[in-house]
């Protein structure tokens, strides 16, 4: 497994080295050690040291490059799907979820754009917004109170329910 990985991340080392030989400046640490680099994964033996140092140096290279941090989506079959550079023009996109520090993005459009190669608004016919209507119209003083407060700024804590669906709730406190 060790070697397949070793044997990838050359391969990536090769095509990145086309990206990158016009780029460098002359006698760069950077330029260094990533041809230091190919020399090792070129050479027999491998460890996950290795491969996670290979890793970590191509991402700081492609991260220099780009002037944006690189990810890597894996598939079932353990082969990247995006590049990094396209994930520049996927984070404009999508813009993605903001959970504190971590940024995701929506599977669904991720997986499609992967497919057709082609950056659409994928998501927005996998549902109606039947339940959302529905609550609005429901909606108590204190879901109005609580509403403006955000769209002042201010935040508001709720007590998510996880043991139900929305739709099986009488109420909408949480909402």
């Amino acid at each position: 497994m060790l070697e397949l990985l070793k044997k990838e991340l050359y391969r990536e080392y090769i095509r990145f080295e086309k990206v990158f030989k016009d780029h460098w400046e002359p006698d760069s640490y950077e330029k260094k050690d990533f041809y230091s680099m190919i020399e090792l994964l070129r050479s027999p033996g491998s460890n996950s040291v290795l491969m996670e140092s290979a890793l970590r140096d191509l991402i700081h290279v492609v991260k220099w490059y780009c002037q944006n941090a690189p990810i890597l989506l894996i598939d079932e079959y353990d082969q990247p799907i995006m590049s990094s550079y396209e994930y520049g023009n996927v984070q404009k996109k999508y813009d993605g979820y903001h959970f504190g520090s971590l940024e995701m993005y929506n599977p669904w459009s991720i997986l499609n754009y992967e497919d057709t190669g082609s950056l659409d608004s994928y998501w927005i016919h996998t549902s109606s917004n039947y339940l959302v209507k529905q609550a609005l119209r429901e909606a108590d003083r204190k879901f109005w109170k609580d509403f403006e407060q955000l769209v002042s700024g201010q935040e508001v804590p709720v007590w998510p329910t996880l043991e139900t669906a929305y739709v099986e709730r009488d109420s909408n406190y949480s909402l």
